[in-house]
């Protein structure tokens, strides 16, 4: 969608991020856990190379994440940004015309989609509302990696983003052939290889063990020792 600037109440710390869905919608998400009351101050096209280079722009006043401190530098340029738009309302599901709900099954059940987050998003619904009157889906958890490639979708695991991480199969393979190493280790020799952006952590691990896309026995050797009090 584009980016958006929201500062923490009256001369708070401000932030620059880059959202692809509704603003308003990100807004009211950040501000459900920030405990100040939040303002948005501004809203205009761009995408993530766009919020690195204002982030990089306004270095000298960065605080942590992508929070600023409102310097007058950051806040002149805050000043010629044009206003963030007016919330967009949404028309309740039983006003819908029957053209409308047509449109929304076609999405809904679209089996090419990957997941049921992305569906709802180009239907402009909350996933709790479509299921309540459309029903289930029945499409799976995701899709396989070739698939998601394919069709080139940009949402939940089937994206094509695993593209940055080794795959399942190498990291294995890797675990097969290395039987002694810790979690720690492991993730340090899979993400020897420098061909991929994304690296596998020992979460990650612990993630896709319990999802069952890799078999990773206990290790108890190796462990951390405790902190000294």
């Amino acid at each position: 969608m584009g980016i958006y600037i929201i500062q923490a109440g009256d001369g708070g710390p401000i932030k620059i991020g880059f959202t692809n869905v509704d603003p308003h919608g990100r807004f009211h998400t950040i501000q459900s856990h920030n405990v100040t009351k939040l303002v948005l101050l501004a809203v205009f096209d761009g995408d993530r190379q766009r919020e690195k280079e204002l982030h990089h722009r306004f270095a000298k006043s960065h605080l942590h994440g992508e929070w600023f401190s409102p310097d007058d530098a950051l806040l002149k340029f805050i000043a010629k940004m044009p206003k963030p738009p007016e919330p967009k309302g949404r028309q309740k599901w039983n006003t819908l015309t029957e053209k409308q709900v047509a449109r929304a099954k076609r999405i809904w059940f679209n089996k090419s989609i990957p997941t049921d987050a992305e569906a709802a998003r180009q239907i402009g619904r909350h996933m709790v509302t479509i299921k309540t009157n459309l029903g289930k889906s029945g499409r799976t958890w995701r899709l396989t990696r070739s698939a998601a490639k394919e069709i080139g979708r940009k949402g939940g695991e089937a994206s094509a983003k695993t593209d940055q991480r080794k795959p399942f199969a190498e990291v294995q393979a890797i675990i097969d052939a290395n039987p002694t190493l810790t979690y720690s280790e492991l993730a340090e020799k899979i993400n020897e290889d420098a061909t991929y952006k994304k690296p596998w952590h020992v979460s990650t691990l612990m993630y896709w063990r319990k999802k069952r896309r890799i078999k990773l026995a206990r290790r108890n050797a190796g462990r951390q020792p405790r902190a000294p009090h």
